[in-house]
């Protein structure tokens, strides 16, 4: 009888162990999809704001070109 419990109890010992690593090849699976998902939000997120970066850039560089080409202007062409 005390065979036949030892049997049992190794079968139950490896079965647990199975179920133990495939629940956490499954959880191992998910920590790997999140963090794959939160890779792709941050370069969508830095790829959103480098286009935001370069379109502030632009607008600046524009405004304080008018700033300047009408002051050349200003200077060249006084009013009386």
């Amino acid at each position: 009888m005390s065979s036949t419990t030892s049997w049992f109890d190794q079968q139950i010992e490896q079965w647990s162990d199975q179920a133990y690593d495939s629940e956490t090849d499954e959880e191992l699976c998910q920590i790997s999809s999140k963090q794959r998902r939160k890779e792709i939000k941050k370069e969508r997120f830095l790829a959103q704001s480098e286009k935001t970066i370069t379109t502030v850039l632009g607008a600046v560089t524009s405004i304080v070109a008018m700033i300047y080409f009408s002051k050349y202007l200003w200077n060249k062409y006084p009013t009386q």
